[in-house]
């Protein structure tokens, strides 16, 4: 599997997902006229093929709600499902298509919603009550993964993968040595105890420089895997454990001057999205039936290839200053 199918980013050109019956793709061009728009929606419609169910990618724009923009992605057969705003006048959009057979049913994209209801609903703690919920737990450090992991540890994440994930786009431990391989790419921490010496969670974030013509480079930064070790279907550990993670991450994606910093979260899972909206994060969109995961859910889906919608949430550059 190339890298390209193990990044979380995917590439500047449609990368085939065989297992997910997807093809996604980032457009490397400023989305500032019909003409933009045209080109790259022809690049996803050659991507159309009986073995594809579901189309997604990203576009830039300066308007992202002018006339001409919402009409012809309307007209190309693909629909409006996030936007990130990067600044005042500038968005990433994402796009994306769901043959009939894949699309969620009506009930299950209702429960998703309110779902998101529920967690916008929650309260936001302030940063000092976020780094102060994990130094509690002084029997456990939050510490960088090297680049060199003993065989116990390596085993130990992915064995914590395979708990978390019944289904997934990829074998984790193919991710874990590209991941490893490739420090300037992929920030990494973990949660080891002090009392066995055991990882008890780790995220990851893929740091993407991204060349964009008719704009210039942005630094792109994905939460990528997040993960908790799991004993009898539960999670071990203080509850805090993540939101300790994703902070420290946010805080070091501001240091690199990260100019959007995003995530995509289960939209059947409280917990992962809770995460999101209480670091700060914007709620931008629901990618439907986006790719094939499984694990535990809030919201039951029905379908029987474990295709999930994913939220997809995002912090810009100023943002990211704040932290």
């Amino acid at each position: 599997m190339s890298n390209h199918a193990l990044s979380a980013f995917g590439d500047t050109h449609p990368v085939l997902d065989p297992g997910g019956a997807r093809v996604r793709w980032f457009c490397p061009w400023l989305i500032d006229g019909p003409a933009a728009l045209a080109e790259a929606t022809d690049v996803m419609a050659a991507s159309r093929s009986a073995e594809v169910t579901r189309l997604t990618f990203r576009i830039i724009t300066l308007q992202p709600q002018e006339a001409w923009l919402t009409q012809g992605i309307k007209a190309a057969g693909f629909q409006v499902e996030a936007v990130q705003s990067l600044r005042e006048d500038l968005a990433v959009v994402y796009l994306g298509y769901c043959a009939p057979e894949r699309a969620a049913p009506v009930d299950e994209r209702r429960a998703e919603e309110a779902l998101v209801t529920r967690v916008l609903a929650q309260a936001k703690p302030s940063l000092a009550e976020l780094e102060q919920s994990f130094s509690a737990e002084s029997e456990l450090s939050i510490e960088r993964t090297s680049g060199v992991l003993s065989d116990s540890d390596r085993e130990r994440l992915i064995s914590m993968h395979s708990r978390t994930f019944s289904a997934f786009p990829y074998r984790f431990d193919d991710k874990l040595d590209a991941m490893l391989a490739a420090p300037e790419t992929y920030l990494m921490l973990q949660v080891r105890s002090a009392q066995d010496g055991l990882i008890q969670a780790f995220s990851n974030l893929e740091l993407v420089r991204f060349p964009v013509r008719g704009l210039g480079n942005l630094l792109l930064a994905e939460y990528d895997n997040s993960m908790r070790w799991v004993e009898h279907g539960q999670s071990t550990g203080p509850t805090g454990i993540g939101r300790a993670l994703r902070l420290r991450l946010a805080q070091m994606a501001a240091e690199f001057e990260v100019d959007l910093l995003y995530s995509e979260s289960r939209a059947g899972a409280f917990a992962i999205n809770v995460i999101s909206h209480q670091l700060g994060m914007n709620y931008a969109g629901r990618l439907e039936r986006h790719l094939l995961i499984a694990g535990v859910r809030d919201v039951e889906t029905e379908s029987p290839m474990r295709f999930e919608s994913m939220n997809s949430w995002y912090m810009n550059h100023s943002q990211l200053a704040a932290l």
